[in-house]
């Protein structure tokens, strides 16, 4: 871009008679994308995948002032007011704005929260944009604006399913090249048992981290080169391959140490490892992208900057920023109204203890290791086994969160779904929630039913907030009614407590349930 254009070029803000408005319109902007930031924030805190979400809102910026760099003027646009169908738009993305706000408050862990904020912020955003300079101009700032989609947490509904399949689709090809090497090995669920030796695949050796970054990094590098549709998905694939390849030589890597040095010497190279492997990836695609974009220049030419002139925007929608400006400040404080409000009518906390049954044969209390406790961040844990009636096994873990925004959070994102399969055990069905009354309380067991080494497992999973009543215990049987619940009694930042418990040599559920039953009370006091 030559100085005379650059001169030449008048910036969006300067276009604008009566800076002021310019000035509180990129302002408001701003606030509304730091009320999704805070939101996102969470997941990249407490949950290592999205850590790289941090990276995400500079690159963004990074992006977009490359498109400001070569944005087209759009054509001159007369001074009428915004288009009824925007302003309709504008407003029924507002008005969606205060439920969303309600449940956030509450349940800041869901993860549809976090991607109707993003659908929110990003549609009054791209409105904005539309009506100041039209479609070209929003069209022109799009990819940027919306790039922060790449970090949000993927619903659990596909990263679950997802998770599972990764990890045993790594075992099984870790298994097949050590046994093509000469090297017996047998998988056993998520285990690769080679020699004397047993390595877990877990949720953090899955590849889901790499696959994660890899996709945020290949549309990054496609906005960056400027590359066509095809480009950018052909990109797109090749960072999916590269991710899944790198983290598949990292399973085998760290499986061939455990076999020839030991489980030590793994677990001290596993984190090492990991970040050699993540940036072997994000350097092979990177190379990959720069080949592409050497090979077809002609697809990456910058757009002509021609010169802006006050005409080529329209004014800022006064009124409309207007009434979005106040919709939104009383959406923020009347939130914080409800729910303070509430919380100084709350009832006393009711949160229960745990009694371990020390004198129970065969009771022994197991060590959490170091990697699932900095995972987990919980505030107090344990995890015992002992031999109950009829020669059956228990064993049971608990943990509690202190009050704050990421106790839910951290006590939602490590189920017996996620964690049982890295230890060899097959999920066989799920059966219904069941209540047990344990006192003055009334708790929700989920009933999840495994396979290990073909005998049954019973596992029982109980989530406990520090402000859940009795007569509420019905509502956690789905999970949308538990939702709903915290919004209506105004529950926020709750303390958490977990009790996981696995029955072993019990197999038909109604007498997994009785012995729960006869169990519980001796485990759990007020």
């Amino acid at each position: 871009m030559t100085e005379a254009s650059a001169d030449a070029m008048i910036s969006p803000v300067a276009a604008e008679p009566g800076g002021k408005l310019a000035w509180l319109a990129w302002g408001g902007i701003a606030g509304m994308w730091l009320l999704l930031l805070d939101q996102l924030w969470l997941e990249w805190s407490t949950n290592a995948d999205y850590s790289y979400g941090f990276f995400v809102p500079l690159l963004a910026l990074y992006l977009f002032a490359l498109r400001w760099q070569s944005w087209k003027t759009p054509a001159a646009l007369p001074p009428a007011p915004a288009p009824r169908w925007l302003c309709i738009t504008l407003g029924l993305l507002a008005l969606c704005f205060f439920p969303v706000r309600m449940v956030q408050v509450a349940n800041p862990e869901w993860r549809f929260v976090s991607w109707a904020l993003a659908t929110i912020v990003i549609g009054i955003t791209l409105g904005l944009f539309w009506h100041r300079g039209g479609k070209s101009w929003a069209w022109h700032f799009a990819f940027p604006i919306a790039f922060v989609l790449t970090a949000v947490p993927w619903p659990t509904l596909l990263e679950g399913p997802l998770t599972q399949s990764l990890m045993r689709a790594d075992t099984a090809f870790g298994v097949f090249l050590f046994n093509w090497a000469g090297i017996p090995a047998q998988q056993v669920g998520n285990l690769i048992q080679v020699g004397r030796e047993t390595v877990g695949v877990s949720e953090a050796c899955s590849g889901i981290r790499s696959l994660q970054v890899a996709w945020m990094s290949a549309w990054f590098l496609g906005e960056m080169y400027r590359f066509r549709v095809a480009r950018r998905i052909a990109l797109l694939g090749a960072g999916i391959a590269i991710a899944l390849l790198c983290n598949l030589g990292r399973t085998c890597l760290l499986a061939w140490l455990s076999f020839s040095q030991g489980n030590a010497a793994m677990e001290k190279w596993h984190d090492s490892v990991g970040l050699a492997v993540l940036a072997l990836s994000l350097g092979s695609l990177w190379v990959l992208s720069a080949a592409m974009h050497s090979a077809c220049a002609e697809a990456v030419s910058t757009p002509p900057v021609i010169a802006a002139c006050a005409s080529a925007f329209r004014p800022w929608p006064r009124r409309v920023m207007l009434v979005l400006g106040c919709w939104l400040l009383c959406v923020l404080s009347g939130a914080e109204y409800w729910f303070h409000i509430h919380e100084t009518g709350h009832p006393a906390v009711r949160s229960w203890k745990m009694a371990w049954p020390v004198d129970a044969p065969g009771f022994r209390e197991k060590e959490i290791p170091p990697l699932t406790q900095s995972i987990l961040k919980y505030t107090e844990g344990g995890n015992a086994s002992w031999m109950g009636a009829n020669q059956s096994g228990w064993t049971v873990f608990y943990f509690r969160w202190a009050p704050g925004r990421t106790s839910a959070m951290l006590a939602q994102g490590h189920r017996p779904e996620i964690c049982l399969p890295a230890i060899g055990c097959l999920l066989e069905r799920t059966e219904k929630t069941e209540m047990f009354s344990v006192g003055s309380f009334s708790l929700p067991f989920r009933h999840l039913i495994f396979r290990q080494g073909g005998q049954p497992l019973h596992v029982w999973w109980c989530l406990w907030d520090d402000a859940q009543q009795g007569d509420e215990g019905d509502a956690r049987s789905s999970p949308y009614l538990n939702i709903l619940s915290a919004v209506m009694h105004g529950r926020r930042n709750m303390g958490q407590q977990v009790i996981e418990v696995v029955q072993s040599g019990v197999e038909d559920s109604d007498t997994a349930r009785a012995e729960m039953e006869r169990m519980l009370p001796r485990l759990i006091v007020q």
